[in-house]
């Protein structure tokens, strides 16, 4: 069957270029021709979303990114401040719905997205990949529900 690709991201704030091109290479490999793809996360990356510019060389790489993989960004709220640093990509935005911004959950300083996936019957799998960009690299972990 079809399979679905999710991603969950933390990239750290100032994280090293290494870690952002480590970043653009896992987004692009989870939208592969054919497969829809959510990745949701804190990216803490400024981009001016109404322009989609980046504001630095990390920011203009990931915007390219995103272009290169279809995929759209569905959250144009702040999410810390009046920062946009907390995100939805999908390359398919009809399995998003619902998407809204609610207050912070426990102590974060970021306000929590809320939303739901919707999925045709007998769409397939839908498969788990947790990356958490640290100053050492990427850590990988995969897991998946049929």
């Amino acid at each position: 069957g079809k399979k679905t690709p999710m991603g969950i991201i933390y990239r750290p704030p100032n994280s090293n270029l290494d870690i952002g091109y480590k970043l653009n290479q896992e987004l692009k490999l989870s939208c592969r021709k054919g497969n829809a793809t959510v990745v949701m996360g804190d990216f803490n990356l400024h981009v001016d979303w109404e322009n989609q510019v980046g504001t630095g060389p990390q920011e203009r790489e990931f915007v390219e990114c995103l272009r290169d993989g279809f995929l759209g960004w569905l959250e144009l709220e702040p999410t810390r401040e009046k920062a946009i640093l907390d995100l939805v990509l999908c390359n398919e935005p009809d399995l998003i719905r619902e998407l809204k911004v609610k207050e912070p959950l426990g102590g974060s300083d970021h306000n929590m997205l809320r939303f739901s996936l919707t999925f045709s019957e007998g769409d397939g799998e839908v498969g788990c990949v947790s990356i958490t960009a640290e100053q050492r690299g990427l850590q990988r972990h995969e897991g998946g529900q049929s």
